[in-house]
Parts: structure tokens; C-alpha cells; sequence
């Protein structure tokens, strides 16, 4: 079973220093920090939180940020954003924090 289970397993090969800089990793790599930047943002003293009922038991909240596009115009813009959560309770602990 332990021959077997050794099979199975892929060969797994530990990077030292002479393969990083044999191989040259470093100009191949990505900057894996720039995946930590958020896609969207808001700020939550300008939102309004707001309980949305479903039929099907789905329980959700929907957030809407409202600021102005131009200061000159005074046009206002809103977003909006639906999160679903798993439970009721979930749905009131994120609502409760939101509007703290």
C-alpha cells in the first residue's frame, strides 16, 4: 500500500538558489500583489443599506452608494450592489456592521 501510495504521488522538487537563478524565475513571475487590489470600492459614509425580500428563501441586502460625478454640474451618480449571504442571521450580522 505504501509503494503504491508512493506511485501516485507526483515527484516534488524543492527550488534551491542555483535553479532560481539557472532557470531565471524572476522575469517569468507576476506581481502577486497587484491580485490583491480590489476591482470596486465604496465608501460606506456615502451608502445606504437596504433589506431586499426574495421568494425563493435567498437571503440578501443591497447596497447603494450615491456621490457626485461632477462638482461643477452637481450631477449625482449611484452604484449599487447586491450581496447574498447564507443565513438570516448572517444577513443581520452584515447589515448591523455595514451601518455602524
Amino acid at each position: 500500500a505504501k509503494e503504491a501510495f508512493q506511485h501516485l504521488v507526483p515527484p516534488v522538487e524543492v527550488p534551491t538558489e542555483d535553479t532560481v537563478t539557472a532557470l531565471n524565475m524572476t522575469k517569468h513571475r507576476k506581481d502577486w500583489y497587484k491580485l490583491l487590489q480590489p476591482s470596486d470600492s465604496f465608501a460606506l459614509a456615502n451608502c445606504a443599506v437596504a433589506f431586499k425580500e426574495n421568494e425563493k428563501g435567498a437571503y440578501s441586502f443591497e447596497i447603494t452608494e450615491k456621490f457626485q460625478q461632477s462638482l461643477m454640474m452637481g450631477k449625482t451618480t449611484s452604484r449599487k450592489m447586491q450581496v447574498r449571504v447564507s443565513s438570516k442571521d448572517k444577513e443581520k450580522e452584515w447589515i448591523a456592521a455595514l451601518t455602524r
